[in-house]
This record gives structure tokens, sequence and C-alpha cells, in this order.
């Protein structure tokens, strides 16, 4: 593994730490527990944005996953959003610019 991959891999690491600190403060926050936990993945995945752990696409769908298996959201919950053509009209601007 050379010294690219290993500096990826501790972005990677701090964006899971982020998550796994904010998820367990679930309780704590006067917020609804399923809230508090996409609230958590967002955070590390505008986290992995900055610190640009890997491309934005590959950690938006990390993040998702996350959500998923955990049961936070269902399947189709995250998918509803990519049905919407505003969302699609924002992708294609980033891509002309």
């Amino acid at each position: 593994m050379n010294s690219t991959n290993h500096k990826d891999f501790i972005k990677l690491g701090i964006c899971a730490i982020v998550v796994v600190v904010l998820w367990l403060l679930t309780g704590t926050q006067p917020a609804p527990e399923q809230g508090w936990r996409i609230f958590s993945v967002f955070i590390a995945v505008i986290i992995s944005f900055i610190l640009r752990t890997f491309p934005m696409g590959t950690m938006v769908i990390f993040g998702l996953v996350t959500l998923m298996v955990t049961n936070t959201i269902t399947i189709q919950e995250a998918l509803l959003g990519y049905g919407n053509s505003t969302v699609w009209l924002v992708v294609a601007a980033f891509i002309i610019a």
C-alpha cells in the first residue's frame, strides 16, 4: 500500500470516528433518534468532501449504504430523491461546470 492510499484510509477513519461519536450521542439530544442518526452520517459525508477522502459519489453511496445497513432508512427512502428531476438538474449543472 503506498502512502496515498494510507492517507485516504486515515481520512476515512476520521469520518468513521465522527459517525460513531455522533451516533452514540443519539439519546442525549432532544431530536428524534432516526433524525439524529441521519444527521451523524450526513456530517461525516460532508467532512469526507472537505478531506477529499474518496470521490463525492462514492462517499454518498457509503453514507446511504450505512443508513440502510443499520435499518435507519429503507432502500425506498434512500433512493427516493434520485427520482426527482431537480436532483438530476443539479447533477447535470455540476457535470457541466
